[in-house]
């Protein structure tokens, strides 16, 4: 088992919102893809972070870029995108017109497209739901490739001897 304290969560340096992790170690860089990773494992694990409005354009007004973002995540092993805020909400507010004027059907089409073409979207509820999911995603995500490799460096291998050659 990897205990959190052996993990890193490295923080983009162009995160403009970071979550903070609180009790864990973190180490802020450029990443290449995502806003939050797990040292060492960059080219594996990549979440993405939304607060509604971000989320909002990317469903609209910067739908391209966000597509071209979401594409790059494919290559990730373990990916998510983490939205704070509650789904049913988001559609409800669409529905009456007050967060946008895109259609709840609309961006319930899109969210469902990209999950499945992408990557997962999660809705979280909040801000701090958001930071809970991430927490849990790259703990587990790191888990996932470390406890293999930890089994591994535990082998020993017996190479049998040589017969004298006769």
């Amino acid at each position: 088992m990897i205990p959190p304290s052996q993990i890193t969560i490295i923080v983009d340096s162009r995160e403009q919102a970071p979550f903070t992790f609180a009790g864990m170690q973190t180490e802020t860089a450029a990443l290449p893809h995502g806003d939050y990773s797990v040292g060492g494992m960059e080219k594996w694990i990549a979440v993405e972070r939304k607060s509604l409005s971000d989320f909002i354009a990317c469903m609209t007004s910067q739908r391209r870029r966000f597509e071209t973002e979401l594409a790059a995540l494919r290559g990730y092993r373990y990916r998510a995108v983490v939205v704070e805020y509650n789904l049913d909400t988001l559609l409800r507010g669409l529905a009456d017109g007050s967060l946008s004027r895109m259609s709840w059907q609309s961006a319930l089409g899109t969210i469902s497209a990209w999950t499945g073409r992408f990557a997962p979207i999660m809705f979280c509820g909040s801000r701090k739901g958001g930071e809970a999911f991430a927490r849990a995603f790259l703990t587990n995500a790191a888990k996932d490739i470390l406890e293999p490799l930890q089994h591994l460096a535990q082998v020993q291998v017996q190479v049998p001897a040589r017969e004298p050659a006769a």
